[in-house]
């Protein structure tokens, strides 16, 4: 990660410095600076924070001293003196874990300053964002079959690849410094599970069918969603670590809804699920969805959609929003899908728009855990300034308190209805439920 790319508000002077994942910003004489970094995944902030403590460095603070933390599994604060580069300083952390992924934030100053430039570092940590990239739509190069857009910067390559008269298979890849991101998978596509008829033909998993000639199909059993993602992850990066797998019920019923719009005379069934793992130091997600259909005869499924991403600790959030990126801007060329299919224009259309429709469902769930972290910035800024945002729920009005409790009121004249009633209890912003 460069500094080029991160966005970080500061004052006349200040130096930002951006190396291996870690962004420094220092005061002009260097006795000040705010830090971000990555910490190693682990799934409990305070067990991460008394490892940090135990091994004498929390950031770029050594010797940590007088330590005070808060907190929970999720985010804590500490608040504790040290030393940087051997110069004495006062300094507030939070070290915030979402998934596997775990971030510590600190603002350092000598203990003469620390309080009085605590709130203009807080304000530069909370304005703390990866630049995004500059994208360019990439076209698919054998038949201009589709595109989409990639940071313009990285190494892309798109394809259509014919497996079979009726085996279409879309693939896009992406190379950038530090991540890898995908969309379809050419050695992914239909499927014939097995049964007993064919084991008694010598039929076995693993074996070729071709019922046509046309095309063939390996028999396998059914893998829903999440099963179909470790099957991705065993084939295409062995060695990878699995560290958690989720089923996406909420995925499945909102991309079915789309794709079976105009009928569903197959009867078929879609899932969808996902799994995050660890690859030779990196991190990466890997997002399936797959569709079963049977006949009187056979059972058969496919990949209906496949994309993730792998990538350093540094670079994640790069990968996240460039994966998301080309999901929300990947186009179908109408007039190669209405010569391919030999469909009439309005039922390519129909057929475009649902796959468009389909891909924005994916791509608001990137759209999503980036409002997610633009909640864990303000909660952040919460933390480290030691404040609660406060709004009355029966006003919308807002205030910014000490963070000395959970809950706060404001006194209500007594002289106005409802008589009796002088306190209304004011809402911790993105702490309490509305």
């Amino acid at each position: 990660m460069l500094a080029q790319n991160v966005d970080l508000e500061r004052p006349p002077g200040w130096i930002l410095e951006a190396n291996e994942g870690k962004v420094r910003c220092y005061s002009p004489d260097r006795k000040s600076l705010v830090s971000i970094e990555p910490v190693a995944s682990i799934s409990d902030a305070q067990v991460m924070m008394r490892k940090l403590l135990a091994n004498k460095r929390i950031g770029p603070v050594e010797a940590p001293s007088n330590f005070r933390m808060k907190g929970d599994a999720s985010q804590v604060e500490a608040e504790f003196s040290g030393s940087i580069a051997g110069a004495p300083v006062q300094a507030r952390a939070m070290l915030a874990i979402r998934g596997q992924a775990g971030t510590l934030y600190l603002a350092g100053a000598p203990a003469n300053q620390f309080a009085q430039q605590l709130p203009q570092m807080v304000e530069m940590l909370k304005s703390f964002r990866f630049r995004s990239n500059s994208y360019q739509r990439r076209v698919e190069g054998r038949e201009q079959a589709f595109s989409a857009e990639f940071p313009s910067s990285w190494r892309s390559e798109l394809g259509l690849f014919r497996m079979g008269a009726f085996d279409n298979r879309f693939e896009a890849n992406a190379v950038g410094p530090n991540a890898t991101v995908f969309v379809g998978d050419r050695n992914l596509g239909n499927y014939l599970v097995p049964d007993q008829t064919m084991a008694s033909f010598g039929l076995r998993e693993g074996s070729m069918y071709s019922a046509t000639g046309a095309s063939s199909m390996m028999l396998l059993r059914y893998l829903p969603g999440s099963q179909a993602g470790l099957y991705w992850l065993n084939n295409r990066l062995r060695g990878a670590r699995v560290i958690a797998q989720r089923e996406r019920q909420d995925m499945a019923q909102q991309m079915s809804a789309h794709r079976y719009r105009f009928g569903n005379p197959m009867r078929a069934t879609l899932h969808a699920g996902e799994v995050d793992f660890e690859y030779q130091g990196q991190r990466g997600q890997v997002f399936v969805a797959t569709e079963v259909y049977s006949n009187a005869a056979m059972t058969n499924w496919s990949v209906a959609s496949i994309y993730g991403y792998f990538a350093k600790p540094e670079g994640e959030a790069e990968a996240r929003e460039a994966v998301g990126h080309a999901l929300a801007t990947w186009k179908i060329n109408t007039q190669w899908l209405a010569m391919d299919r030999k469909f009439q224009v309005v039922d390519a259309e129909n057929a475009v728009r649902t796959m468009q429709e389909i891909t924005a469902i994916q791509s608001r769930t990137f759209a999503d855990r980036n409002a997610s972290n633009d909640k864990t910035a303000r909660v952040r800024g919460d933390l480290l300034g030691g404040t609660f945002r406060v709004v009355d729920p029966t006003t919308g009005e807002t205030a910014t308190v000490q963070a000395t409790s959970n809950y706060y009121y404001r006194v209500i004249d007594p002289n106005s209805p409802p008589v009796g009633v002088n306190l209304q209890r004011l809402l911790r912003i993105d702490w309490d439920p509305r």
